[in-house]
């Protein structure tokens, strides 16, 4: 039986955010530069409290108090809450990871040895495992994309680059053996990761107390849109 996915309640819980938080705190000093204690702490809690309570419904002084600092220490280092929103959520989407990410699909397109199917069941499967990891900010990203468009842009800025990479890197040299008939590489990865992003928030925020077969469920999101791209 596959191990039971964290739930939402787990991914907010204090003991349970540890690696992400490493993961997070990271990500945040490669775009902004090693950060003073104080700025962590803060960093800290407002991933905290922007999960657990959403945007909207977190003061900088709930910040503040969780972070240990006074509130005017919050405007030292972040003009706004809506900043500090931002600059959590950007290294998400930062253009340095761009090569990190076709460095990565050239690694994973040389093991797959031409098998296209393993190919992208692994390209999957680090895709959720990044979400996992992240778990926090791409929960954040998830509810307040739509009401700001500062993160919107933010994603606009790189996502299509990336979309572009990871498209030549993985569909157009199956394309070019004549393995899989012609198809917009890019159109084709969008829906690959629109089906992703679909199972991971029912996984994650509609049935989380279910127990979920990652393995099994992207077998069947690649078998489905390779039926599509079979030569005609």
């Amino acid at each position: 039986m596959p191990a039971k996915k964290p739930t939402a309640e787990d991914q907010t819980n204090e003991s349970s955010l540890g690696g992400a938080i490493d993961a997070i705190m990271a990500a945040v000093e490669q775009e902004e530069g090693a950060m003073t204690d104080k700025k962590r702490r803060i960093v800290e809690a407002a991933i905290h409290c922007f999960a657990e309570n959403g945007y909207a419904a977190t003061a900088t002084n709930t910040i503040a108090r969780r972070a240990g600092v006074a509130e005017g220490t919050i405007f030292r280092h972040f003009e706004t809450k809506k900043d500090l929103l931002i600059r959590l959520v950007r290294p998400l989407f930062s253009p340095s990871l761009l090569p990190l990410v076709a460095k990565e699909l050239r690694t994973e397109t040389e093991r797959a040895d031409g098998d296209l199917r393993t190919l992208m069941c692994t390209i999957l499967a680090n895709r959720l495992a990044f979400a996992d990891r992240f778990a926090p900010l791409v929960r954040i990203l998830i509810q307040e994309m739509r009401f700001h468009a500062e993160l919107r842009e933010a994603v606009a800025e790189n996502f299509p680059v990336g979309l572009q990479i990871a498209a030549d890197t993985v569909l157009k040299p199956y394309i070019a053996s004549g393995q899989i008939r012609a198809v917009e590489p890019a159109l084709f990865l969008r829906s690959v990761i629109s089906l992703l992003v679909g199972y991971y928030v029912i996984r994650t925020e509609v049935l989380p107390a279910q127990e979920w077969d990652d393995e099994a469920e992207i077998g069947r999101i690649v078998d489905l849109m390779l039926d599509g791209l079979r030569p005609r």
